[in-house]
C-alpha cells in the first residue's frame, strides 16, 4: 500500500473515531437544550393564563362594584326625589294652614268690627229712649210712658243678644283657629321639625288654653327633641292638671318624678361651676 493510501486511511480512522464519542454528547446537549426551551415556553404560557384569569377576575369584580355603585346612586336619587316631594308637601301645607288662619282672622276682624258697631249703636239708642223716658216721667200720659219703656227695655235685650253672638262667634273663631295652629305643629312635628311645631303649639294654647292633647305633645318635644328639663316637666303637670284620668296619666307622673331629679342635678350642677368660678 502507497504512502498516500496510509494517510487517507488514518484519516478516515480519525473521523470515524470522533464521530463515535463526540457525537453522542452533541445530541445530549442539543435535547437538553430542546428541553430547557419547552420548560420555559409552558412556564410562560402557564404565567399568561394566570394572568389572563386574574384579570377576567379583576374586571368582572370591577363590573359587580360598578352594578352595585350605580344601584346605590339610583337608591340615593329616588330617595332625594322622596324628600323634596315632602318637603314641596310640607311647605305647600304650611301655606293652605297659613292662608286659612289669615282668612278666619280677617273674617272674625270684620265681623267683630260690625258686631261693635251694631252694639254701639243700640246702646246709643238705649241712651236716647233713657233720655226719653226721663222726659216721659213728667207726662202725664202714662200709656205713653209705658210705650217707651218696653221699646227700652227690647233694645236692651237685643244689644245683650248681639253680644252674646259676638262672644260665641268669637270663641268659635278661637277653636277654629286654635286646630289649625294645632294640625299644622303636628305636620311639622312629623317632619321633624320641633322648634316649629313647638311654636305652633303653643299658639294653639293661646286659643285652646284647656285642650290636654296640646299640652302633652309639648312635653314630649320639650323631653324627647328640644331638651329642656323645666319646660318638659311643667307641660307634663299642666297636661295631668286638664287630663288626671287620662291614658298617659301614670307614665306622664314618672316622668314628671324623673324630670325633677333631673332638674335638681342641673341646679346643683350649676350651683358647683358658680362656686368654682368665685
Amino acid at each position: 500500500m502507497s504512502e498516500k493510501g496510509m494517510s487517507k486511511k488514518l484519516v478516515f480512522i480519525c473521523v470515524l473515531i470522533f464521530a463515535v464519542v463526540f457525537c453522542p454528547y452533541a445530541s445530549a446537549a442539543q435535547e437538553e437544550a430542546a428541553g430547557s426551551d419547552g420548560a420555559s415556553i409552558v412556564i410562560k404560557e402557564t404565567s399568561m393564563q394566570d394572568a389572563l384569569k386574574k384579570t377576567l377576575e379583576d374586571n368582572k369584580r370591577l363590573k359587580k362594584e360598578k352594578d352595585t355603585l350605580q344601584r346605590e346612586m339610583n337608591d340615593s336619587t329616588t330617595q332625594i326625589n322622596v324628600y323634596s316631594a315632602r318637603v314641596n308637601n310640607l311647605t305647600a301645607q304650611v301655606g293652605i294652614f297659613k292662608k286659612k288662619i289669615e282668612g278666619a282672622e280677617k273674617t272674625f276682624a270684620v265681623e267683630k268690627n260690625k258686631m261693635l258697631k251694631e252694639v254701639k249703636r243700640l246702646t246709643n239708642k238705649n241712651r236716647m229712649l233713657e233720655s226719653k223716658n226721663v222726659a216721659l216721667k213728667k207726662d202725664v200720659d202714662g200709656n205713653e210712658y209705658y210705650r217707651f219703656c218696653q221699646q227700652a227695655r227690647g233694645l236692651l235685650k237685643e244689644a245683650e243678644e248681639k253680644i252674646r253672638e259676638l262672644d260665641q262667634r268669637e270663641k268659635a273663631l278661637s277653636i277654629e283657629n286654635g286646630a289649625l295652629h294645632y294640625n299644622l305643629g303636628n305636620t311639622l312635628f312629623k317632619d321633624g321639625e320641633y322648634k316649629k311645631a313647638a311654636y305652633e303649639y303653643e299658639m294653639a294654647l293661646r286659643l285652646l288654653p284647656t285642650d290636654p292633647d296640646i299640652y302633652y305633645n309639648l312635653a314630649v318635644i320639650y323631653d324627647n327633641y328640644l331638651s329642656d328639663v323645666k319646660k318638659a316637666k311643667f307641660y307634663y303637670k299642666k297636661y295631668l292638671q286638664e287630663k288626671p284620668d287620662g291614658d298617659e296619666s301614670l307614665w306622664v307622673k314618672e316622668r314628671i318624678i324623673e324630670k325633677g331629679l333631673e332638674e335638681k342635678m342641673l341646679d346643683e350642677d350649676k350651683e358647683r361651676k358658680k362656686n368654682r368660678k368665685q
